[in-house]
């Protein structure tokens, strides 16, 4: 039974290509610090990343130092696809704690399956190794979990570690049958590969960052809002997307919501755009601004795609806020 379970050849035997696909995967893992730096225009700590990230294939912590270096220089862009992001990350996570939870209960039922055989102390050193490696995969689907509901340099330095981890732990199922191996083998290639992207692509480039200053520059200003006193009427325009120039006004207190749901909502869009509730402003006479209120599982984004992380926050004449994809953009005048 126990060799139904468990195989005692390393992950890579039977050939080459094996092995180069993990040697690959923890390169591009350990060189995803000085990739971003790279990326974001810093040379000095990405070559230093790198000789880092390198070193720490096999001594990990100056990779440790690698990543926290990078997470510390380099700025990254909050998108309406971090979003996604974040939830790709809690099914990764969670399918990963499955996986390994499933693998030690195999573990744990082997060992009373080799009790009393003459090999067993050959088939109980292959039964740790597989508890290992399982208790390993426990631990980065937990990690891989709890990333995803970290915020700021925190969500992407931890996220920016799990490639490098997801590599070894490919090898930490090298002592299962086929089935465990490769169901382990996709899922934290496929998963790295997909982290490995999406923090690299997020990076803040030189160029992103002088054409937010041009845009910043450039863009008109608009006017602030009159003494509360003569401003008996607030207005919100739409600037771009499905109410496009449309301009809506509001008396003191009044709210305006936007959803899908025509029984919820005044302005409505389509399920794909909005939520059914999407977000409410409210027009604040006496403070002469806004109030703006929305669900954390309903994203709304300030300029250049800032996420407003308040559920409900307070904004001047002259914000724009928007959400959906293509983007509804609205200003508060």
């Amino acid at each position: 039974m126990c060799m139904i379970l468990y195989s005692s050849e390393p992950f890579w035997s039977g050939g080459t290509l094996n092995a180069m696909v993990l040697l690959i995967g923890i390169a591009l893992g350990a060189c995803l610090p000085a990739a971003v730096c790279f990326r974001a225009g810093e040379k000095g700590t990405g070559a230093a990343c790198l000789a880092l990230g390198l070193l720490g294939t096999f001594l990990y912590i100056p990779w440790i130092i690698a990543v926290v270096m990078a997470a510390k220089r380099v700025s990254f862009q909050e998108r309406e696809e971090t979003a996604a992001f974040r939830n790709v990350g809690r099914i990764l996570g969670i399918l990963l704690l499955g996986l390994g939870v499933i693998m030690l209960a195999l573990a744990a039922r082997s060992i009373s399956d080799v009790s009393g055989n003459p090999f067993a102390g050959f088939y109980m050193n292959i039964i740790a190794n597989g508890l290992i490696g399982s208790g390993y995969i426990c631990v980065l689907g937990l990690v891989t979990l709890l990333c995803a509901f970290r915020s700021g340099k925190g969500f992407w330095g931890c996220y920016m570690a799990l490639p490098f981890l997801m590599s070894y732990g490919i090898s930490s199922a090298g002592r299962y049958g086929a089935f465990w191996r490769f169901a382990v083998f996709i899922l934290l290639f496929a998963g790295g590969l997909y982290i490995w992207y999406q923090i690299f692509t997020s990076v803040q480039t030189v160029q992103t960052r002088q054409a937010d200053r041009t845009g910043q520059e450039s863009r008109p200003a608009v006017p602030g809002p009159a003494p509360a006193a003569r401003r008996a009427i607030g207005r919100i325009r739409c600037i771009s997307g499905q109410y496009a120039g449309a301009e809506f006004p509001m008396k003191d207190g009044e709210v305006l919501c936007f959803g899908s749901d025509p029984k919820l909502a005044h302005l409505i869009f389509g399920p794909e755009l909005a939520a059914p509730l999407h977000m409410e402003i409210t027009y604040q006479k006496e403070r002469g601004n806004y109030l703006l209120a929305h669900r954390k599982e309903c994203p709304v984004f300030l300029p250049n795609l800032r996420p407003v992380r308040e559920a409900i926050s307070e904004i001047p004449a002259g914000t724009e806020v928007s959400f959906g994809n293509p983007q509804q953009v609205f200003r508060v005048l």
